[in-house]
């Protein structure tokens, strides 16, 4: 599988921004977390994590579940 950086997936400024600043490169790395995880990151909006959520349903991946 080729990583897909979220530098080429065309996120809006805030949902890059977010990602970035926690670390996360590549889209893939986003499905080791939960969705509560995603959002409690500073700054992250439920837009932001809808459009998260919605780019990497186009790569066939999800959120890990929540226990």
């Amino acid at each position: 599988m080729v990583l897909q950086s979220i530098e080429l997936l065309g996120l809006s400024k805030r949902a890059w921004s977010v990602l970035h600043y926690n670390g996360i490169e590549y889209i893939e790395e986003c499905a080791e977390y939960t969705k509560r995880d995603i959002s409690l990151f500073r700054c992250m909006g439920r837009k932001s994590v809808k459009e998260i959520e919605n780019t990497m349903s186009n790569f066939g991946l999800k959120f890990k579940l929540d226990n």
